[in-house]
């Protein structure tokens, strides 16, 4: 399926913090189809596996603050997505389930996908996850979070806590995005679902542009050519050669 239309569909299903479940089905309804063995928790987290690990971990949040009953967007002749209803679109963060859901549909992909709920009031999902299932990142070398705005930037540290202490996974990172054309930066960033998969898991995490501008306000856009680069530059990370720890 093609990337722009998982993302309209996605833009579609309004998802605010706590009524996140019609997304949820969604998703896991989306994986279980392509083969992934498929669990979702009473709070609405889904958690999917295909293949056999180590896994470097694809995670993103399904709620957003857009209008939470009805979503108007429009396609400009630019490659940009606006809302059309005066609402915040979405895009943070259903372009990083966009680009799970797309690389989710690469048949023989081995892949793990961490979709979570809450995280715009405080990661509560993503902490509720990992407490109770510690076993699941058991076979995971890392995390890349995709839940970052714009088209750049690569968040190796939050609140003064370092994501990737070793730098192997952020040097893999960056090597991907720099062969795809990304003008890549190391930047620092504010609260995500990365800081908790650090600090819970141990793992080395990164989080990463995935193209939606102007987040949490009514100017929110979504670049179409910025995420379909981004997807490549997923692609490069999971399929590098250098090692992530």
């Amino acid at each position: 399926m093609r990337l722009d239309r998982i993302l309209f569909a996605l833009l579609s299903i309004p998802s605010p913090p706590g009524g996140e479940e019609t997304a949820s089905r969604f998703c896991s309804r989306f994986l279980a189809e392509r083969g992934f063995r498929v669990e979702a928790d009473r709070l609405g987290n889904v958690a999917a596996k295909r293949g056999e690990g180590p896994f470097i971990v694809v995670a993103a949040h399904l709620d957003d603050w857009g209008d939470p009953f009805r979503r108007r967007f429009r396609v400009l002749p630019v490659g940009l997505v606006a809302s059309a209803n005066g609402a915040p679109l979405g895009g943070d963060d259903k372009c990083g389930i966009a680009l799970a859901l797309r690389l989710a549909c690469e048949p023989g992909r081995p892949l793990a996908v961490l979709l979570t709920v809450q995280e715009e009031v405080g990661g509560l999902g993503c902490e509720a996850f990992v407490r109770a299932r510690p076993e699941w990142f058991a076979d995971a070398a890392a995390c890349l979070v995709l839940d970052r705005r714009g088209e750049r930037d690569v968040v190796a540290e939050i609140g003064g806590v370092p994501l990737d202490p070793e730098g192997l996974f952020r040097r893999r990172i960056l090597e991907a995005g720099r062969a795809e054309g990304v003008p890549v930066r190391e930047v620092p960033g504010l609260f995500s679902d990365a800081l908790t998969l650090r600090l819970r898991t141990g793992l080395p995490c990164a989080n990463i542009s995935v193209g939606y501008h102007n987040p949490h306000t009514a100017a929110e856009t979504v670049s179409l050519p910025h995420l379909r680069r981004a997807l490549r530059w997923v692609r490069g990370v999971l399929d590098g050669a250098r090692p992530v720890a």
